[in-house]
């Protein structure tokens, strides 16, 4: 939120996105004078206040959220609910294609490295197919639960169906974003080999005829592929 005045303009914003937006509005009234070599702010004063429109923005699932939750109360059935249809309809095909096809590669993927898919999935070397997969998925699930809503609403009529699947649409995206940071984090900070690995590269030292014995040693995974 800020507030700018002519002649002295003070500019307050909570957050600095605040400050940087405030002074994007505010060079918006402003254009110079070559003659006078100076500023000036045309139909003045001004007196701005901004905020978004929801108080938690985030990666826009609040958003989400917080819009189905408003609309509990004053929900009316869609209008042309078969146009909505047709578009999930249509998007849960291709998006399901897409899935199908991410679900190989990881399965590939885990043949590869001679890992069972659910541990691929967790701590597989290659995190690309898993994450798009996993996107893939939440895109199917959604639209699915975009579908069941929009059969309710014109099954019974009430629209409170339509943000009671927009808040589930919107707290499955947030859990598969807390799934892919925790998934992927060691992109970030580095990765340490798996105690799966550590044990057979162990095993392998204490078979090695030459090696008598090793007091500390340290693995650390220099690259994914």
């Amino acid at each position: 939120m800020g507030k700018l005045l002519l002649g002295r303009p003070p500019l307050s914003a909570n957050p600095v996105y605040g400050a940087l937006q405030g002074l994007e509005t505010f060079s918006q009234l402003c254009t110079f004078d070559y003659e006078t070599k100076s500023m000036q702010v045309h139909k003045s004063p001004w007196n701005i206040r901004d905020k978004p429109r929801f108080a938690y923005r985030g990666l826009l699932l609040g958003a989400i959220i917080v819009h189905g939750v408003q609309n509990l109360w004053v929900s009316q059935p869609p209008p042309n609910i078969q146009y909505a249809a047709i578009v999930i309809g249509g998007s849960f095909i291709i998006e399901g294609a897409s899935l199908l096809v991410a679900i190989q590669a990881v399965k590939k993927g885990a043949a590869a490295e001679g890992m069972k898919l659910r541990d691929y999935i967790w701590r597989g070397h290659d995190p690309t197919s898993v994450a798009v997969m996993t996107e893939d998925g939440a895109v199917v699930a959604g639209l699915a639960i975009a579908a069941a809503s929009l059969v309710a609403v014109n099954v019974t009529g009430n629209g409170i169906y339509d943000p009671i699947g927009s808040i589930v649409v919107g707290n499955l995206l947030g859990m598969v974003a807390i799934f892919l940071i925790q998934r992927n984090r060691h992109a970030l900070i580095g990765r340490a080999m798996d105690d799966y690995d550590v044990e057979k590269v162990l095993q392998f030292l204490k078979n090695d005829l030459v090696v008598d014995s090793f007091l500390l040693f340290v693995l650390h995974v220099v690259h994914s592929w």
